[in-house]
């Protein structure tokens, strides 16, 4: 097993040109990389790595040294982190972020389409990662999905997206990837969905903000008449589904196990619900504000910690004013008034 030290060095035989200063970095080819990531490959290994959970210091680095896309989501990672220690950095290293995350994504998409026993654990591992990038967003409502070009924003749906990728390579993998180093993940995850089923409830004002929705959003006449069946058993879906996570929540989990309930619900609604989010439709909307209740608890993680309100003020902007009272739990909740 490599150690960090060790690891270090054995990035520098890649192909890395060194890069004169006056070059754009986006012009850099998949494949080659300059000092100014080889600082970022450093920072990982020695200060990031131990932000995410155990297997990133050492295993992550060993399985990326022969795969570029899992390289680039390392270093993109990194700059995120970079920007989040030194905020008079930020521009700067967020360009670096977004620069490694363009680079990286069309190789993982080609992989993804022949997922094999040597790849599985480096796509997982990139999924892992994008994950972050997307947590990270530090932009405005408008640019929910991180670095996204701007006719690339559809709604708070589209950084839902991402998520659900990542789980259906998961489900496609499965097998590979709990034989690799990192499937001691998946066994957490499922000790995890075991919990959710023991009962527990949620916080009694998280629960009684729920039951709003339910109870009198749900049977407003102007919803039932614009909803149909399918539509509102998506409603109720999400909602039972957040229910479940936001009791698991308040059992008291680790920071990781935190982070793995969060992730959690986007990728158990239905896609009914997804395109009703893109929509606007206000359940979906005010179900999402309720998400944020969720996000709120891992506020101490430092890719996680404006993710809450930055997303509730992406679902405030789409929702008019008449539906306010729906959400002032969660406003409460994310803006620390309650």
């Amino acid at each position: 097993m490599a150690t960090p030290e060790t690891t270090s060095d054995m990035l520098t035989p890649r192909s890395m040109p060194i890069i004169d200063s006056t070059t754009p970095a986006i012009q850099h080819p998949v494949g080659t990389f300059d000092m100014e990531d080889m600082e970022l490959w450093h920072h990982f290994i020695k200060s990031t790595a131990d932000t995410l959970s155990t297997p990133w210091r050492d295993e992550l680095p060993r399985i990326a040294l022969s795969c570029d896309y899992l390289l680039h989501a390392i270093l993109a990672t990194a700059a995120l982190h970079h920007a989040f220690l030194d905020p008079s950095q930020a521009e700067r290293y967020n360009y670096r972020a977004q620069h490694h995350q363009v680079l990286g994504l069309p190789s993982s998409k080609r992989a993804m389409s022949e997922i094999t026993p040597e790849n599985a654990s480096q796509l997982f591992a990139f999924s892992n990662l994008l994950m972050v990038f997307n947590f990270a967003s530090y932009r405005s409502p408008e640019q929910v999905f991180p670095f996204a070009p701007d006719g690339a924003y559809h709604g708070v749906s589209n950084w839902i997206a991402c998520l659900r990728g990542c789980s259906s390579l998961i489900s496609m993998a499965r097998t590979h990837i709990e034989a690799s180093p990192l499937g001691f993940l998946l066994i957490q995850g499922r000790e995890l969905g075991f919990s959710i089923a023991n009962g527990a409830l949620p916080r009694p004002e998280d629960d009684e903000s729920l039951k709003q929705i339910t109870d009198t959003v749900l049977h407003l006449p102007s919803i039932k008449s614009s909803t149909t069946v399918e539509e509102m058993e998506s409603y109720l879906h999400a909602t039972a589904c957040l229910r479940n996570l936001l009791a698991t929540s308040a059992q008291g989990l680790t920071s990781i196990m935190q982070r793995v309930t969060t992730s959690l619900w986007p990728c158990q609604v239905k896609d009914t619900y997804v395109r009703l989010l893109s929509e606007c439709r206000p359940p979906a909307l005010i179900i999402m504000a309720h998400y944020c209740i969720l996000l709120k608890h891992v506020k101490d993680c430092w890719y996680m910690e404006h993710r809450a309100l930055n997303l509730f003020e992406a679902v405030q902007k789409g929702l008019e004013e008449e539906w306010a009272p729906y959400v002032k739990h969660p406003y409460d909740v994310v803006t620390g008034t309650s």
